[in-house]
């Protein structure tokens, strides 16, 4: 500790886990990356990539747990295209 001018913070060693929405990231990737090609105004949005995901595969949490994961994706991606 008498290394550092304040305490070293807590990092994770693993990535952090997604049990529930983990498995339907290549359905979230394969919307975003189709919609990469598309005009701007007729992408999908966060509650339109969770309505498939709600019907079609059985996802029943939060809307906000896979408009996170959509916003974490895209961010990426523009991170990433630099």
């Amino acid at each position: 500790m008498c290394r550092f001018f304040l305490p070293p913070g807590y990092t994770r060693t693993k990535p952090m886990a997604k049990p529930k929405l983990g498995a339907l990231l290549p359905v979230i990737d394969a919307i975003l990356s189709a919609d990469g090609s598309a005009p701007v105004k007729q992408r999908h949005t966060a509650e339109r990539i969770f309505e498939p995901l709600r019907d079609d595969h059985g996802y029943v949490r939060r809307r906000l747990d896979c408009g996170l994961m959509v916003l974490q994706s895209r961010a990426c991606d523009i991170a990433c295209s630099w």
